[in-house]
């Protein structure tokens, strides 16, 4: 049974082109492009991998990020960030309590991203 990624971008060529990425690389594929939406989706679709961007309108990846953490039936499922955000703006002490496992920047290379995620999964 191939792995499911939730890939959460407000972008919908990001999504599309991720998707694309993943797909071709026999993952299962679930899109949202919010926070709330990723939050709505996930008690459904179960993903064993959660990608997120970090700056997105109505509801930053962080608080998604949070929001999972909070939640028992989802506080342990697998993070990463997705985002162009720098890296030394991800060091800050939020980040490292939503224990994301790794911070993927756009843009990125299509092996790099499909090489980092099977790594997490």
């Amino acid at each position: 049974m191939p792995k499911k990624i939730m890939v959460v971008d407000d972008e919908d060529n990001i999504l599309l082109l991720v998707e694309g990425v993943l797909r071709a690389s026999g993952f299962q594929v679930v899109t949202a492009n919010s926070g709330s939406e990723c939050l709505k989706l996930l008690p459904k679709e179960k993903p064993d991998l959660v990608l997120l961007d970090i700056m997105m309108p109505e509801m930053s990846g962080i608080r998604v990020a949070e929001a999972i953490r909070s939640d028992p039936k989802t506080k342990n499922l697998k993070i990463a960030f997705l985002t162009v955000v720098m890296s030394h703006e991800l060091n800050s002490g939020r980040l490292k309590k939503v224990k994301a496992l790794d911070y993927i920047k756009k843009p990125f290379d299509n092996e790099d991203l499909v090489r980092r995620v099977r790594k997490l999964l």
